[in-house]
């Protein structure tokens, strides 16, 4: 268990939940909810990752029958059927209870389904209708998580690069309870805490580079324009975003106020918050961040003062 004052863990299935070879790694969370693993050098991974939090679940009721290689898996709820040896469409294939079709829906490894679509990384350039990422929900009664790039997550919650190459999937085969397969990924991803009233609100978000004095105007013509706000964003440049030394990296990212714009940040927070506001900044930390911890240590107790 990884566990300390902001969140539990339990990144370890149950033994008694895993049917295990040598490559191949399969671990029951529900009798819906499976995670399939293949690794050329046997070395299965343990611990949280960004996605997966929790992989010790309920005990689950199945039966194996070995078949050469592989095996067939049996849940009251799905089958699966492992040839043996890498993971390929023609030796690996799940049929699940409850989906478009009466007698069952059948989910071949690799393939999508008719998968309803899941969230989008960036809204960056949006003009109409949206492309999604693929969900856990489906049509066709089955859909996948592929969790096999993630970083992993040491016990102090830093991320760790994983090492050599392999699968490693969760294949949800719920049919068309919908539900049901919500409450288990919040289950295996973590739950999200719920969102403070505020958060709910009218957010005022502009690629802008204002100044103090140009984002309280702003603020000061919605209050007298009766245009309720209750959270606002900082784009990128309330950050150094020039002359950046390299070893920083770029202006993407960085944690030093520019005083240009605003020459004392803590008065300017204060206002924003007299005037009930809460405040967001803009990181762009995709590029890691280069400077020492004790640089961010300080960062974080200044800014929550």
């Amino acid at each position: 268990m990884f566990e300390n004052n902001l969140w539990t863990m339990e990144p370890v299935g149950r033994p008694e939940n895993t049917i295990q070879g040598d490559k191949y790694r399969f671990t029951l969370l529900t009798p819906c909810l499976i995670r399939m693993e293949y690794r050329e050098d046997g070395k299965f991974e343990d611990r949280p990752t960004q996605v997966v939090w929790n992989r010790k679940f309920d005990p689950v009721d199945f039966r194996v029958e070995k078949k050469g290689e592989g095996f067939e898996l049996f849940t009251d709820r799905m089958h699966v059927t492992y040839a043996g040896g890498p993971f390929t469409k023609n030796s690996l294939n799940l049929n699940a209870v409850g989906g478009q079709n009466a007698y069952g829906a059948v989910w071949y490894y690799g393939e999508k389904g008719d998968n309803l679509g899941g969230t989008a990384r960036t809204l960056d350039e949006v003009d109409g209708e949206c492309p999604l990422q693929e969900g856990i929900m489906s049509r066709s009664g089955c859909s996948q998580i592929d969790d096999s790039h993630s970083l992993v997550l040491d016990e102090n919650g830093w991320t760790q690069v994983r090492t050599g190459d392999g699968v490693d999937i969760y294949v949800f085969a719920y049919g068309n309870d919908y539900k049901e397969a919500l409450n288990d990924f919040y289950r295996l991803t973590g739950k999200t805490p719920m969102l403070p009233r505020y958060a709910l609100g009218n957010w005022w978000s502009r690629y802008y580079a204002y100044t103090e004095d140009s984002y309280k105007a702003l603020v000061t013509r919605f209050e007298k324009e009766k245009i309720p706000f209750s959270v606002g964003v900082l784009d990128m440049d309330w950050h150094l975003v020039e002359e950046v030394d390299p070893k920083y990296g770029s202006g993407w990212t960085g944690y030093t106020w520019n005083k240009k714009y605003y020459p004392d940040p803590e008065r300017f927070m204060n206002w924003l918050h007299d005037h009930g506001m809460k405040i967001s900044v803009n990181l762009h930390p995709a590029g890691g961040i280069r400077a020492s911890r004790k640089h961010i240590r300080l960062w974080r107790r200044n800014w929550e003062m």
